[in-house]
């Protein structure tokens, strides 16, 4: 499967980068946040309580999302003509799902709670980030279903190929 091998590069490097930045921006989030000098943060926020929760959100949301490129990476890294559909691609690729799903699901709980305590407003919101299709929630509760639908179609395949070798 020399076509999954420019996928399996980017991946890595992509996951590389994402471990750098995020470990920078959480670490100089919580820096910035104990000091107490907000004023270059785009955080709109009345109190320092809500900043603190907006920012641990954010790091709770994003480190969901890398948890899933982990396990996404290490689904790609196994996969390979001659170990197709084992039962460790199928829990990585469920794994997957599952944590772009509960990402999707935290954000938007947590964004609700915070606009219901401190802003004393209830405001359900399908699409916070209409102008960037990747940040968008309903897009990424589609391809945590993806993922999951995708486990389910390799564990078919699975007992498929298990049957096939069996068979005389």
């Amino acid at each position: 499967m020399k076509s999954l091998q420019p996928l399996k590069t980017l991946i890595n490097f992509l996951f590389i980068i994402i471990c750098v930045v995020f470990t920078s921006i959480s670490i100089a989030l919580f820096y910035v946040a104990l000091s107490g000098n907000l004023e270059f943060l785009s955080i709109e926020a009345n109190s320092q309580i809500e900043i603190f929760s907006k920012i641990i959100t954010l790091i709770l949301v994003f480190a969901l999302q890398v948890m899933s490129i982990y396990y996404l990476r290490e689904f790609i890294k196994d996969v390979s003509p001659q170990n197709l559909f084992t039962i460790q691609q199928i829990k990585w690729l469920s794994k997957t799902g599952k944590l772009m799903i509960l990402a999707t699901i935290v954000y938007t709980a947590l964004n609700f709670l915070m606009k219901v305590i401190f802003e004393n407003r209830i405001e359900i919101s399908v699409l916070n980030n209409s102008e960037n299709l990747f940040y968008n929630e309903i897009f990424l509760l589609i391809i945590g279903l993806f993922f999951l639908c995708l486990s389910h179609v390799f564990n078919s395949a699975r007992i498929l190929k298990k049957e096939n070798e069996l068979t005389i």
